[in-house]
């Protein structure tokens, strides 16, 4: 997926394994810019020849965009505009820090890593094997602005691009950022250092596994999913539930207009009742998803 006439480029050469505030940007541009991401898969290459590779350094992003005028207490409204997956991977390690309970699975058969390059067959599927094929679904599995600026970038400073998740992002593993899709990521250092990355060519709601299809390629965005981060599932669900609700009723300061009807009170809560799904996140993060569909489809 190459650049377009008026759209930037970052190579995957300008990698990082952590969300660092005071990292040279890889790119500046002005809000509005479209910017295409390659991301690598370097981690899972070197995992297919032996090598040993550290848990933490698994997740390579790309960035960070330096968005100007962007400054703390604004959000960057990122839209998925495209993903081009260009090589994936299966990959089953004996760690259940990578693999979760299935780790254990690999090792009753003597092995510490299964890691394979998988055939990409038409741009539409994934060939796992000479007779099991999975349709391609392109997804971001990390995603970030940078955190406030610190001076220490140890691995629970809001950094990492492993875990936890923040407010401000990180592997979220929401197989709902594909393209198409909307999310807000709350700007806390000046030019909101986006960085992108861990790209997936499939992978199923909420990670079960711990791990995707993962995956090599370029996602092309512009800078709604509703996503809310606490510090745990019951309070990320308060926080997600409490934002939809405010969409809803068109609170000032919420989510962007996305042409939905502003609802009464009653209204709101009836609609969060009745067609508010909600999902946990993958197990990386203490996250939690609600789909608030356009409600305009059911004013009579």
């Amino acid at each position: 997926m190459a650049a377009s006439e008026g759209s930037f480029f970052i190579p995957k050469s300008k990698s990082a394994t952590k969300f660092l505030p005071d990292a040279p940007p890889a790119l500046t541009v002005c809000s509005g810019a479209i910017v295409s991401f390659e991301t690598t898969d370097i981690s899972y290459e070197r995992l297919s020849r032996g090598e040993q590779v550290e848990v933490e350094e698994i997740n390579i992003v790309t960035g960070p965009l330096y968005v100007k005028d962007a400054q703390p207490g604004d959000c960057l409204e990122v839209e998925v505009l495209g993903i081009e997956i260009t090589r994936c991977w299966s990959v089953w390690i004996a760690d259940e820090r990578v693999c979760g309970c299935l780790a254990s699975k690999l090792a009753a058969t003597g092995r510490s890593s299964s890691v394979r390059e998988l055939e990409l067959r038409g741009g539409s599927h994934v060939m796992v094997s000479d007779r099991l094929q999975l349709p391609l679904k392109p997804m971001i599995g990390c995603i970030a602005t940078a955190p406030a600026p610190h001076s220490s970038h140890a691995f629970g400073c809001g950094c990492s691009t492993f875990e936890p998740t923040y407010e401000h992002g990180g592997n979220m593993d929401l197989k709902e950022l594909s393209t198409g899709s909307k999310v807000l990521l709350p700007v806390l250092c000046e030019g909101g250092m986006l960085y992108v990355g861990d790209l997936h060519a499939c992978m199923a709601a909420g990670e079960p596994a711990w791990v995707g299809f993962e995956a090599a390629g370029v996602a092309r965005v512009r800078d709604v999913i509703f996503t809310a981060v606490g510090t745990d599932h019951e309070d990320a669900l308060q926080k997600a539930l409490e934002q939809a609700y405010d969409h809803l009723t068109g609170k000032e300061g919420s989510l962007p207009d996305s042409g939905n009807q502003v609802l009464t009170a009653e209204e709101a809560f009836a609609y969060c009742v009745a067609k508010a799904d909600v999902r946990f996140g993958g197990p990386a993060s203490r996250q939690v998803l609600i789909k608030v569909s356009d409600v305009s489809q059911f004013i009579v």
